[in-house]
């Protein structure tokens, strides 16, 4: 990566590439010992260690077809220049593109020399299929 991403734009490109479906290297923006936390996860989810886990998480993740579209993200600023908070909503289709959900999300991202440190990010239980 030649330009360094500042806190807001690494998050946007997240929620950009995952709406339209560039998960492949979503790992690259994440340092190689970054920690992600996912602490309603109840699967081996909800602690991802290294660029490496992370890649294999996405792979596993959208292996299964689901697709996700992020609604614009609600910023919200801290004192922090490392420091991200992002609000936003993923309407998601499972793998078969039948059935449709929400599913709230709040990231709040540390952010250093372009990559992705340390993350805690909230995501709601898929809310009631839509139609």
């Amino acid at each position: 990566m030649t330009d360094k991403l500042k806190p807001r734009q690494a998050m946007q490109k997240l929620a950009d590439d995952i709406s339209a479906g560039r998960w492949q290297d979503l790992h690259m923006i994440y340092s190689e010992d970054t920690e992600v936390r996912h602490p309603q996860a109840r699967d081996q989810s909800a602690l991802l260690n290294g660029r490496d886990g992370l890649k294999a998480h996405f792979e596993r993740f959208f292996s299964t077809g689901v697709s996700l579209k992020a609604t614009p993200i609600h910023f919200h600023d801290t004192t922090d220049p490392e420091v991200v908070i992002g609000q936003f909503t993923y309407h998601g289709r499972n793998g078969f593109g039948m059935d449709r959900f929400d599913l709230e999300a709040c990231f709040i991202w540390r952010v250093r020399d372009g990559l992705v440190i340390d993350t805690t990010d909230f995501l709601s239980q898929p809310l009631a299929p839509r139609n």
